[in-house]
């Protein structure tokens, strides 16, 4: 993995110090070659855990259809990540929660894409072999 990128089950992660929105964190994680993070199982969660603390997008949504979760690399929504939802989650306050956070407890929150926080991108690792 690059430098200041942590490596976990040949997926490379990189946590941002700064806050952007959804928007401009995907666009700055494509910018280095890499998209925001797709965790798919709860082993990868915990990996990720407390590596940083505070907030972090992360490339679920809903956007352009009502409730209907993806992935931004177009990795299938598993509906057994329920358990990954912090409780009472995901909950669209005030009907414009279309993007997700990993929130302090390490579950995920669904929250507004124009709120600014940090970002997870994620990339393969370079094999050697």
């Amino acid at each position: 993995c690059p430098t200041h990128w942590l490596l976990f089950n040949r997926s490379c992660y990189f946590f941002s110090n700064n806050k952007l929105s959804w928007w401009y964190s995907r666009v700055n994680c494509t910018s280095m070659g890499s998209h925001l993070a797709v965790i798919t199982n709860k082993e990868e969660q915990e990996s990720l855990r407390n590596k940083e603390k505070g907030q972090y997008w992360i490339g679920l949504n809903d956007l352009g259809s009502q409730r209907e979760w993806k992935w931004i690399d177009g990795t299938p929504y598993n509906t057994s990540a329920v358990r990954l939802w912090q409780e009472g989650e995901p909950n669209n306050h005030g009907g414009e929660e279309q993007c997700v956070v990993v929130n302090e407890n390490n579950k995920w929150n669904d929250i507004s894409c124009s709120k600014t926080f940090k970002r997870i991108c994620e990339k393969k690792s370079l094999s050697l072999i």
